[in-house]
């Protein structure tokens, strides 16, 4: 057997314990056993995921499907086919289609076929196992096959590559009849991707596809972080109903590094709402825009929902269907799962859904099972989930359809068979599958657009939804006046309508978010931003500003100002409250610091004013996890009252930071005011947003720092390794460096004492401003510098952009390094070995088997310069009643030496001369232990019937 030696230097004996293996077998036989190795070919297969593997053939019906799996369980298929259209491929079992949702036998499946395809093909499959739980095998966008051109005689092999545009469509699933709807939907294709197209076979006939060969769609991810132009919204909504969250948000990565508001929807069994206040309701008879933010995260939801409405609960308003496990699928925005009762009168879907509305519903999980009543998705082409479409909630005949038990459609009216109520499904206007018509899954964690607007010269309400990465874009929807007009019963609600977001889950807790880059309701007041200098002179420049021609030097105050004005023909505002919100990183305002604003009022006929300090109290918070400084400003005794045409502007001074680096920073103003002869409220307050403007602050000279760590600047470094260590090329190590400032040119040097090593070379590097450590890797020490005991070293930098006393270093670093020695047992046999020996050769002194040679090998690396001997010694201790004994010979041919519980030496520092730090002692089967035995053995096994001492002494002997 194999053992590892670990040995101490000390003045006391140490040792290391091997047990012989005597393997002594006297006439035995060995055999070896081979086991056999079935091995499975590989086929080519379209999906497989362990379970169950699909592959494709041609036949002379078409494309047929080859089914494998790998249990005995007998399991049920769905399958469906849909060209890059939305439309449905017919699929085939003898001849004959089969419906719309017929489920499959392992025998149907196998028979199943489709005609050769001659455009890209989406094909989704799920199955059935035995205890009702439904799998995809494919892909939940499908998987894509191939495109198959049709059969002629050109056998050239070959054909070219092109891009292709391709327009994102629509599927028009709403197939209700006997209405005159008054519904049309004007589309524009905006959307454009690549398509990639593999070389054509030399034969026309259709293979099963190797891989996707032609995706006519778009992929990618959504941003990582939420884009610029995020704002914040507080006090434009209402108290969320249910879980929703309003938060504002600031960090680095998000929104430039600028302060936002985030909408958070999520959590199982949860029903949600989250409304604008009544003075931030949308205004229909102006124009207005908005883009949304929105991130479907990763964790499945059931999906969320934009809607308008002029429901009666006004701002309460949400779904009054909230049954455990059933009523996810309404979004919180639609009604009951189908017909039912209360009490025992019987009821429609539309009663409980929020009333007068419009959704648009970003659908992200299919309820489309034979089971149960959650089936709002039935008769969505399969692979349709996540979609976007709009509805009317509230709308019983233009957005509910009854069902049958197989999700077949019965009567407008056929809610309630008997006495049994039915379920229903949504009548789904412009659905959009949204994996493939912007990104390859918009539940990756990533952040998209949603653009909505409306035209007050056509009335025409448009929406659409968007990649901000790659630019891919849904086709443009547009509900067209009559339809909002009547929906939302704009004429007897003053042309107003609320707006928000509502979500829902059942069992699943997956969360959504939002983020708002413009409140869409038009604005009575228009507030301005500016930054000024000394001189009175504005510093703002444009947010992707690289020129630096206006700025503020570091440590020079800015002069921040904030006007508001009233527009022409608005209602007069009394100002109650002025916000201004600063970038802490440029600016030094710690919190509660003393601020003392200044506000002048001027008239639309030019007539200005000064309000009096006393009715102005100013707080300032610096929060130093978001790096945002607010400063707030309120207005007592209606001291700020603004008739149309009048305006008011703030202005102080704030300090700014000593910085390092060149800061591009920004700054934003709201201001809350409420119509004159009201009393400020949630309902009155509005917030007017004033636009982020930005400006540069330039930095000072910053200092350089040096690290052996890359995050904590630690400047000394100690470590103690062998001498052996020592060797060329040197001693190497990454140490780690830091300047703030941008173009300053660093050089490095290293010296032991006051003497530098010229031979140890260094590139000069410039610093770019980054705010993290940077790795150096160019130190590279030569042997000759080092020695036995400490080697203390300094690693120097020098700057050019070092202000004072250039020629010093700015920044060093300590190294230490202690070499020393150790004297270890590097190796002792494992095993000897006599087997296979006949009864007539078991007597006397017997050599081990051949090849089980004997070496012994001990380390010393300790400073030669002092004495440094050393000697091994071997004992062996037999177990009782052994047969035999055993003895040393140091050579073929010198005297044996008895061994026994005491040690002998039997190897030391002047028996050989070292290689390195290594002394070793080789022995042939012919010498070293040796077993030794008076009398012929019987035949047996004598395995592990002894036990040898190695023990390592630091003297010349044995002690």
């Amino acid at each position: 057997m194999g053992i590892r030696n670990g040995i101490q230097t000390n003045t006391r004996p140490f040792f290391i314990t091997f047990i012989i293996i005597v393997v002594f077998f006297i006439g035995g036989v060995c055999s070896s056993v081979f086991a056999d190795v079935n091995q499975r070919q590989s086929t080519n297969v379209l999906v497989d995921n362990g379970e169950v593997a699909l592959s494709l053939e041609d036949t002379n019906k078409g494309v047929r499907f080859k089914l494998e799996k790998n249990s005995s369980e007998a399991l049920q298929f769905s399958v469906n086919l849909i060209d890059s259209k939305g439309e449905k491929i017919p699929r085939m079992i003898d001849d004959q289609s089969i419906t719309e949702n017929q489920v499959l036998t392992e025998e149907q499946f196998s028979t199943l076929h489709f005609t050769k395809p001659t455009e890209p093909v989406r094909l989704f499959v799920k199955y059935k196992s035995a205890n009702g739980t439904l799998t995809d095998l494919t892909p939940p966008e499908g998987e894509i096959l191939p495109l198959v051109e049709p059969e002629n005689n050109d056998q050239s092999g070959t054909s070219g590559s092109q891009p292709t545009e391709v327009t994102s469509g629509t599927i028009e699933e709403n197939s209700e009849t006997g209405e005159n709807q008054e519904t049309t939907e004007t589309q524009q294709a905006t959307s454009e991707a690549k398509v990639a197209e593999e070389q054509s076979s030399t034969s026309s006939d259709y293979q099963p596809p190797q891989a996707r060969a032609i995706q006519a769609f778009a992929t990618g991810t959504g941003s990582q972080y939420v884009p610029p132009g995020a704002i914040p919204i507080s006090g434009a909504f209402a108290a969320p109903n249910g879980g929703a969250v309003v938060s504002n948000v600031t960090n680095t990565n998000d929104n430039g590094g600028k302060p936002f508001s985030q909408i958070s929807l999520s959590g199982s069994n949860n029903w949600t709402s989250i409304w604008s206040n009544d003075a931030y309701r949308l205004d229909f008879t102006k124009s207005f825009s908005q883009r949304v933010y929105v991130n479907f995260g990763t964790q499945q939801a059931d999906g969320v929902a934009f809607v308008m409405h002029n429901d009666a609960r006004k701002t309460t308003a949400i779904t009054n269907s909230r049954a455990v496990g059933v009523d996810g699928q309404n979004l919180g925005v639609y009604g009951a799962t189908g017909g039912y009762y209360e009490l025992l009168a019987q009821r429609t879907p539309e009663t409980t859904a929020i009333r007068n509305s419009f959704a648009v519903e970003f659908d992200l999980f299919a309820n489309e099972a034979v089971t149960g009543r959650a089936r709002y998705d039935a008769q969505i082409p399969a692979g349709s989930t996540p979609h976007m479409a709009y509805t009317f909630p509230g709308n019983l005949s233009r957005t509910y359809q009854p069902i049958n038990a197989v999700n077949g459609d019965l009567g407008a009216n056929e809610w309630f068979t008997l006495t049994l109520a039915n379920p229903g499904r949504i009548k789904h206007n412009s659905l959009i599958p949204l994996n493939g018509a912007v990104s390859t899954n918009v539940q990756d964690g990533t952040w998209y657009e949603f653009n909505y607007s409306f035209n007050s010269n056509t009335r025409n309400f448009t929406y659409s939804f968007r990649n901000p990465v790659n630019g891919a874009k849904t086709a443009d929807t547009t509900i067209p006046w009559g339809d909002l007009n009547s929906e939302l019963q704009l004429a007897t609600n003053n042309n107003r309508a609320y707006w928000g977001f509502t979500a829902a889950n059942g069992s699943v807790s997956g969360q959504v978010r939002f983020a708002f880059t413009q409140p869409p309701i038009p604005i009575g007041a228009t507030v301005t931003s500016n930054v000024l200098d000394n001189a009175n002179t504005s510093v703002t420049v444009p947010s992707t500003d690289t020129s630096k021609s206006k700025y503020l030097m570091s440590e020079q105050p800015a002069k921040i100002q904030s006007t508001i004005k009233v527009n022409t023909g608005e209602a007069a505002l009394n100002t109650t409250r002025w916000t201004t919100v600063l970038d802490a990183k440029a600016v030094n305002l710690a919190t509660n610091a003393t601020v003392t604003p200044t506000i002048t009022k001027t008239t639309a006929a030019g007539v200005t004013s000064t309000i009096a300090p006393a009715n102005l109290a100013t707080v300032v918070t610096n929060n130093t996890t978001t790096g945002v400084i607010t400063v707030v400003t309120t207005i007592a005794n209606n001291a700020i009252n603004l008739n149309p045409g009048d305006s008011a502007t703030l202005s102080y001074s704030a300090p700014t930071r000593t910085l390092s680096a060149d800061a591009l920073t920004s700054y934003g103003s709201s201001v809350l005011a409420n119509p004159v002869g009201t009393t400020p409220n949630d309902t009155t307050n509005i917030i007017y947003y004033g636009d982020t403007v930005y400006y540069w602050v330039r930095k000072t000279d910053q200092f350089t720092a040096l690290s052996w760590e890359n995050v904590n600047t630690v400047t000394n470094f100690s470590e103690t390794l062998d001498i052996s260590a020592n060797r060329d090329p040197g001693y190497k190590r990454t140490f780690y460096w830091k300047d703030l400032d941008i173009g300053d040119r660093l050089s490095f040097k290293v010296r032991k004492g006051t003497n530098y090593l010229t031979d140890v070379p260094f590139s000069d590097v410039t610093t770019t401003g980054a705010t993290n450590f940077n790795a150096n890797t160019q130190l590279m020490i030569p042997t000759k510098y080092f020695d036995y005991g400490e080697n203390k070293f300094v690693i120097e930098v020098y700057s050019s952009g070092k202000m004072t006393k250039p020629e010093e270093p700015a920044a060093s670093l300590n190294l230490t390094v202690n070499y020393t020695g150790e004297l270890r047992l590097e190796q002792a046999p494992s095993t000897f070995k006599w087997t296979n020996r006949k009864v007539r050769q078991s007597k006397g002194i017997l050599d081990r088997d051949a090849g089980n040679s004997l070496e012994l090998k001990v380390w010393d690396s300790r400073d030669p310069r002092t004495t440094r001997n050393w000697s091994v010694g071997l004992s062996i201790t037999s177990g009782t009643n052994a047969p035999f004994s055993f003895v040393w010979k140091t050579s073929p041919t010198s005297a044996v030496q008895n061994l026994g519980n005491s040690p002998i030496k039997v190897f030391d520092s002047a028996s050989v001369t070292p290689t390195g730090y290594v002394y070793t002692l080789n022995m042939s089967e012919n010498a070293g232990v040796l077993l030794n035995s008076s009398k012929l053995l019987p035949v047996g096994d004598y395995s592990g019937r002894a036990t040898a001492n190695w023990k390592l002494y630091n003297t010349a002997t044995i002690e």
